[in-house]
């Protein structure tokens, strides 16, 4: 998340934390169709069953998740803010942190 939008304390900790109103068109991830994120969305299927994925994802396009071309570009949507919150992976928000952008990450609890 975008240190500089929100508090530590109002960072999401669940994956259905961000559909929450406040983070409305401030969500960006990478396409789920390649790479990491693509094997992300199939633990999470894995983890909640075929009919609670689809009501995320149904859920998380309305919320206006904006879907971008990798992870690289995610941490750069979100440290120049044209995001709030996304889903990345650890090693590219460490990357981010060495670049001295306002970045932090939270573990996801489901």
């Amino acid at each position: 998340y975008n240190t500089k939008a929100i508090a530590p304390e109002d960072a999401p900790r669940t994956m259905h934390d961000l559909l929450d109103v406040r983070f409305q068109d401030r969500i960006v991830m990478a396409r789920p169709q390649f790479g990491t994120t693509r094997g992300h969305m199939g633990a999470l299927l894995a983890l909640w069953g075929e009919e609670t994925m689809q009501d995320f994802l149904r859920r998380l396009s309305a919320s206006g998740v904006r879907l971008l071309d990798g992870n690289s570009a995610v941490v750069r949507a979100v440290a120049t803010g044209e995001a709030d919150v996304w889903l990345t992976d650890t090693d590219d928000v460490w990357a981010g942190q060495r670049n001295g952008w306002a970045l932090d990450l939270v573990y996801v609890r489901h």
